[in-house]
């Protein structure tokens, strides 16, 4: 079955790859007929048509946006294949990091995102203020360099690396809460929740977001600092912190324990005047 698949597949490829061979020698022929203005008409419209395109394709992908500061870039969940970069803008805008352990030369080859974590909650505009890329696909124990860019303007490189590559998964330890109004009524949806744990000089930043009921989630099972140290959230020398960056609605900060993990307490997040 599978051979005369095939065999009828690459038949009617064979079609197509004649009649496309066919086509361009009519193309060829006719343009030899026709007059020199006619010609340099035609392919004038040709390269107007590829210009146009190509300046529609860097327009839908946020190359023309006007410049938006990025403030407060940070780095977490880096683990042996992925890195999240997240970040606020003054105001609306689109973003996109681009991630390379090559360099950031046109030639360089990179891992290029551009779909922002926050637009799969409900309802969320492409214009956002608070910013969460996640990049996978990358290389164990391996440097990299990340850039956060807005239209043609980019942040200053910031430099990671890789945890070495996991042998053992350990089993699943999530820490969870809600970011609640100031009335705890209502729960603020869309915030990033970074939790930053602290151990004698030694930190390590996780990060996720507020879904559309104000909740959050972070597997905690397998911290790691930069260095690949490990944290007993039980040793009473751990620092436990959470802080929630709304962008333009403010931020707010919270000190846990290893006590108060799952589940945290609900954390007041009161929307300044500028994000109402």
């Amino acid at each position: 079955m599978y051979a005369v698949f095939w065999s009828g597949f690459w038949g009617r490829m064979n079609l197509v790859f004649i009649l496309l061979e066919k086509f361009k020698y009519w193309v060829a022929f006719n343009l030899l007929t026709l007059g020199r203005r006619t010609r340099l008409l035609i392919v004038a419209s040709l390269f107007l048509c590829s210009f146009l395109g190509v300046v529609f394709l860097a327009w839908t992908r946020g190359y023309f946006d006007p410049y938006v500061a990025a403030e407060n870039i940070t780095l977490s969940n880096v683990t042996d294949k992925s890195v999240t970069i997240s970040w606020k803008t003054v105001k609306p805008a689109r973003g996109r990091v681009v991630v390379s352990n090559k360099g950031f030369y046109p030639w360089d080859q990179k891992i290029r995102v551009r779909k922002d974590d926050l637009l799969e909650l409900a309802d969320m505009n492409t214009q956002l203020d608070t910013h969460h890329i996640t990049v996978s696909g990358l290389l164990a124990d391996h440097t990299y360099g990340v850039k956060v860019y807005n239209g043609w303007w980019s942040s200053k490189t910031y430099k990671f690396t890789t945890r070495p590559e996991i042998q053992n998964l350990p089993n699943p330890h999530p820490s969870y809460g809600r970011i609640v109004d100031s009335e705890r009524k209502k729960g603020i949806p869309g915030v990033l929740v970074y939790m930053v744990i602290s151990r004698e000089g030694h930190t390590a930043t996780l990060s996720t977001i507020a879904d559309s009921q104000g909740k959050w989630a972070i597997d905690v099972a397998n911290i790691r600092d930069i260095q690949g140290q490990s944290f007993d959230l039980s040793d009473p020398r751990v620092g436990i912190e959470i802080l929630v960056e709304g962008g333009r609605r403010g931020r707010v900060k919270a000190t846990l324990n290893s006590k108060q993990l799952s589940p945290a307490p609900d954390i007041v997040f009161r929307v300044t005047k500028e994000g109402t």
